[in-house]
């Protein structure tokens, strides 16, 4: 009956560890010890995976940062389409406007982007200028060539966007208002 009840208490096998000697032991139901075999390592293959976002998310990210020379680089590569509606509803010039980067409206502008293409609501890059308070922008466009009567699916003109706290775009826009 002894035996019996040792054969309930204890598996087949047993794994201790010797901590005085830093390695494992095994135990039979005899109690007799060994020392067990190192269980060998599987060395775990890791697998890097990088990331890769399409050519137009990365523009796009760019213009909005106002890298230039990266936002140069995707146009002289001809890796992106300037014109193109992207999922935001944008296009590249509308997203430099809202970045509020003089310098990279130039520099699209330079390479075609059209500065009379509507965003998915109808607004001009000369409507997000104004909107969003930059007279500077404004004044680069109108000076191209843009249309201060354009207005969006809301019937709304540029200058209709304009807050009363921006001075420069006000006095801009003076005298274009519609009665």
């Amino acid at each position: 009956m002894g035996s019996d009840l040792w054969s309930l208490l204890l598996p087949t096998v047993i794994h201790l560890l010797d901590p005085a000697a830093g390695q494992g032991m095994v135990a039979r139901k005899d109690l007799t010890l060994w020392p067990a075999r190192p269980r060998q390592r599987r060395r775990r293959r890791l697998s890097y995976r990088s990331v890769h976002f399409p050519n137009d998310v990365l523009f796009l990210d760019h213009i909005r940062q106002g890298d230039l020379e990266q936002v140069g680089r995707f146009i002289r590569t001809r890796k992106v389409s300037l014109d193109t509606i992207h999922p935001s509803g944008l296009a590249a010039l509308h997203e430099a406007v809202l970045s509020g980067s003089l310098e990279c409206v130039k520099l699209l502008v330079k390479h075609g982007a059209d500065i009379h293409q509507r965003d998915e609501a109808g607004w001009t890059a000369l409507h997000m200028a104004c909107s969003d308070g930059y007279p500077d922008i404004a004044r680069y466009l109108i000076s191209l060539g843009a249309d201060r009567d354009a207005a969006n699916d809301d019937g709304d003109l540029p200058s209709d966007l304009i807050a009363p706290d921006f001075k420069e775009l006000v006095e801009l826009f003076q005298g274009t208002r519609v009665a």
